[in-house]
Formats: structure tokens, C-alpha cells, sequence
């Protein structure tokens, strides 16, 4: 399957795939030990993907996510244009997990309240 992509994400080459992204216990990949690993519970969170040593996700091959239909909650909610990806892109941020993160903090509020 083609995935259709905007032209920002086609030039981005990944620039958000780097520090921990967060992956939730309903996230498909949570139990791929080759693409996840535990971390101390926060509160949030207690896995996140893991990294090679670049800081790049482990998904990440030749500035495409090899997980796209898998990816976690936070990679499906992180999109071009963000404000999220607008402050990696300026360097505003330099990773995803924090516990004070409004996306992580938004996405488990909502599956929360279900």
C-alpha cells in the first residue's frame, strides 16, 4: 500500500523521530521488545521506542518510519505543521517524552475518559 504523504512530510526525512516517543499499552508495537523498551513508570508512560546511536528511532530506515501502519499514538498524532513539529523543527524541543508533554497528556486524558 502507497501512503500518501504532504510534501513537508516527504522532505522531512524524520526530524521528529528522535529522543523517546512514548508507547502506550494500546499501541500495537507496545510488546516488540525489538522496537520498544520499559522505563520507569512516570505516570504517563512505561515504554518508550527505542533509539539507536544517532538518538533516531530504531523504525526509522532511510528517513521513512518502517512502522508507518503500526506506529505508535504519539507518532499518529504528532503531524506536519504541529505545533509540536513546528518546535522540533526550530529546536524549540529536543524530545518527545516529558511528563509535562501536552500531547502525551492530551492523548491519555482522552483514552481516559472513554
Amino acid at each position: 500500500m502507497k501512503i500518501a504523504l504532504s510534501k513537508l512530510c516527504r522532505t522531512c526525512n524524520g526530524k521528529c523521530c528522535v529522543g523517546e516517543v512514548e508507547v502506550f499499552k494500546w499501541d500495537a508495537i507496545y510488546s516488540d521488545q525489538s522496537l520498544t523498551m520499559q522505563v520507569d513508570d512516570n505516570g504517563l508512560r512505561d515504554r518508550v521506542m527505542k533509539v539507536d546511536s544517532d538518538n533516531n528511532c530504531v523504525a526509522l530506515i532511510e528517513g521513512k518510519c518502517s512502522i508507518y501502519e503500526k506506529r505508535p499514538t504519539v507518532c499518529r498524532r504528532f503531524t506536519v505543521g504541529s505545533p509540536c513539529c513546528i518546535d522540533f523543527c526550530t529546536g524549540e524541543k529536543i524530545k518527545h517524552a516529558c511528563v509535562k508533554c501536552d500531547l502525551v497528556t492530551a492523548i491519555v486524558e482522552e483514552k481516559n475518559g472513554q
